[in-house]
């Protein structure tokens, strides 16, 4: 209690002031400029218009070889990860197959 009134202890929070009585808590309006324009930054990066520029069959070449580079890392990637397991399972088989015949242990 301060002067006779409770003002609930109250802290303030940031962007917060107190009001003209102290009892309670106004927020200060804040500027949505910088919030408007960045949404206007990237939908103007979103929706571009036409660059009327040329691209030479050099670039295109060089798209396609570095996206099928990319889809056949890939695909290797994932047969190595398949394929080295069955195959190691195939010669163990193979192994036991073989010692089954010979009659080693």
């Amino acid at each position: 209690m301060v002067d006779g009134r409770d003002n609930g202890c109250r802290i303030p929070q940031k962007g917060a002031i107190a009001d003209k009585q102290g009892y309670g808590m106004r927020y200060e309006s804040r500027s949505f400029a910088p919030i408007v324009a960045l949404a206007l930054a990237a939908a103007l990066a979103i929706l571009p218009g036409s660059a009327l520029a040329y691209i030479g069959p050099g670039v295109g070449a060089g798209a396609i070889g570095a996206v099928l580079g990319v889809v056949g890392s890939i695909f290797l990637a994932l047969f190595a990860v398949i394929w080295y397991p069955i195959k190691r399972l195939l010669r163990r088989g193979k192994q036991k197959q073989r010692n089954d015949e010979t009659g080693d242990e």
